[in-house]
C-alpha cells in the first residue's frame, strides 16, 4: 500500500515537472505588444469594411444591372444586411435607374472616420463616417457622397450591418460639432 502511494505521488510530481518545463513565462510587454497588434489588425479590418460597404453602394454598374448590384452589396454586408438591401434595391431598382440615366455611377474614396464603439444585442458594432467624392455619372451637384454607417462582427469579420438613419445622423453630427470631418 505504501509503495503504491509513493508511485502515484512520483506519477503526480514527474507529470508536473514536465508540465512545467513545457510552460513559458512571456514578458508583460509581450502580451501587449500581441494584444495591441491584434487591436490595429481588427480596426484595420473594421475601417476596410466601412471604406468597401460605402463603395459598394456608390459605384453602379447599371448595365450590369440588379443582380449584379445586390451581389456586389452583399459581398460587403452582414447577412441581415444582405436581406434588407436585397428587398429594398428589387423595390427601388427601376426608379433608381430612371433617376441616374447614365450607364454607371463611379466613386472614389476621400476619408473614414470611427465616430463610436459599442455593442448591440451582444455583438460588437462600429459607427463610421466615410466620405466619397462621385467621380463618373453623378449630377455635379451630388458629388460629395456622405455614408453613415454602422458595420458588425459577423463569424469573426467585419462588414456593414446598415446605413443610420436620419435621426442617428444627426446625433452624431452634434456630438462631434468641430470635432470631426463628419459635418
Amino acid at each position: 500500500m505504501k509503495m503504491r502511494h509513493m508511485l502515484q505521488w512520483l506519477c503526480i510530481i514527474i507529470s508536473l515537472a514536465v508540465g512545467v518545463a513545457g510552460c513559458k513565462t512571456v514578458a508583460i510587454t509581450e502580451q501587449r505588444s500581441t494584444a495591441t497588434a491584434y487591436q490595429k489588425s481588427s480596426m484595420l479590418a473594421a475601417k476596410g469594411a466601412a471604406e468597401a460597404g460605402a463603395l459598394a453602394f456608390c459605384n453602379i454598374d447599371f448595365e450590369g444591372g440588379l443582380e449584379a448590384y445586390k451581389q456586389s452589396i452583399c459581398s460587403v454586408t452582414t447577412s441581415l444586411g444582405c436581406d434588407h438591401y436585397t428587398q429594398e434595391l428589387e423595390k427601388s431598382w427601376d426608379s433608381i435607374v430612371d433617376v441616374y440615366n447614365t450607364d454607371a455611377l463611379v466613386c472614389e474614396f476621400v476619408s473614414s472616420e470611427l465616430m463610436e464603439e459599442s455593442t448591440q444585442f451582444g455583438f460588437p458594432v462600429q459607427v463610421w463616417f466615410v466620405r466619397l467624392i462621385g467621380t463618373v455619372g453623378w449630377p455635379e451637384n451630388q458629388t460629395n457622397r456622405d455614408y453613415w454607417i454602422q458595420i458588425a462582427e459577423e463569424s469573426g469579420e467585419w462588414k456593414l450591418n446598415r446605413m443610420l438613419s436620419l435621426t442617428e445622423i444627426e446625433y452624431y453630427q452634434s456630438r462631434f460639432q468641430g470635432s470631426t470631418n463628419a459635418q
